[in-house]
């Protein structure tokens, strides 16, 4: 339905940069009500920033998930090759 929805209501690449600009305090639930329902409206019935969305909530998520496994002071190369190998066994 929402991507029938999406092919018949094309979102104004205005309000898609509004929103994506939006979309990284909503994943942390930091917008008031009206900013959290405009994104949520959006996403509702554009698909593009349905998946930007889904991929920012995903590469949070995983961000987060890799918090402990990089300890401080580690030689930077090392920290970039244990975050990618994070992702690859995540994928």
């Amino acid at each position: 339905m929402r991507r029938l929805l999406s092919k018949v209501m094309r979102p104004d690449p205005r309000k898609c940069e509004e929103t994506r600009a939006l979309m990284s305090d909503y994943v942390e639930g930091e917008l008031d009500v009206d900013r959290r329902k405009h994104v949520e409206r959006h996403v509702r019935f554009c698909d593009r920033c349905h998946t930007v969305l889904g991929n920012l909530r995903r590469t949070v998520a995983r961000l987060r998930g890799l918090q402990d496994t990089a300890p401080a002071g580690d030689d930077p190369d090392v920290v970039a090759s244990r975050i990618a190998q994070g992702w690859r066994e995540r994928a």
